[in-house]
């Protein structure tokens, strides 16, 4: 919208798209030769009194990896820290470079759902804290060899900004991981970090 004093955004119904292609050229005596390409889809559906739902797909591959350095590689953005704030690009328990690849194909999942007092505000005195229950799943694959997947649920808007997290790690060549993860929700975790 266009006001006399300026603009303003007004937000879309549509999911935000989004693109993207490297490509890796030998230049100055460097070793890289690779097509890399990604594409995402993310949103934020909003139910109303029933919560509300954000996810983020996301796929991609390469095309050419006739040389690819470690730091080209598809990362998938772990944690094995204490503290998390970016809910649907990262994986809570995923250690940092372990799932790493090359590969022709990818995909990875991040959904979460903020009930928003649709549970809580039902149970006596726990009502009166405000504290909003969330709950979601991360995942990618790879192949068979190369997949995680993990599920969450919390609370947040703890005094208004934090957010606490239990969550299980699913991994095909490892144990199980069980952890807790302290972040930002409710009111400063939806002004900063969404935007």
């Amino acid at each position: 919208m266009e006001y006399p004093t300026g603009r303003s955004a007004i937000g879309s119904k549509a999911p935000v798209f989004e693109i993207n292609y490297n490509k890796g050229i030998a230049l100055f005596g460097s070793h890289v030769d690779y097509d890399r390409w990604k594409v995402a889809m993310s949103d934020e559906m909003n139910f109303k009194i029933f919560g509300e739902l954000r996810y983020r797909l996301s796929g991609g591959g390469f095309l050419n990896r006739n040389r690819v350095s470690i730091p080209d590689l598809q990362h998938f953005n772990g944690n094995q820290t204490f503290y998390n704030f970016n809910y649907l690009n990262s994986f809570q328990l995923a250690p940092y470079y372990q799932y790493s690849t090359d590969a022709r194909l990818y995909g990875t999942v991040n959904v979460e759902h903020h009930f928003n007092g649709f549970l809580t505000n039902k149970i006596p005195l726990f009502n009166r804290l405000k504290w909003h229950l969330v709950g979601g799943a991360n995942a990618f694959y790879v192949n068979s060899d190369n997949n995680y997947v993990e599920a969450f649920a919390g609370l947040e808007n703890i005094f208004k900004i934090i957010r606490v997290d239990v969550v299980a790690g699913y991994q095909t060549q490892a144990p199980t991981r069980v952890g807790v993860r302290v972040g930002f929700g409710g009111i400063l975790g939806s002004a900063v970090f969404n935007n």
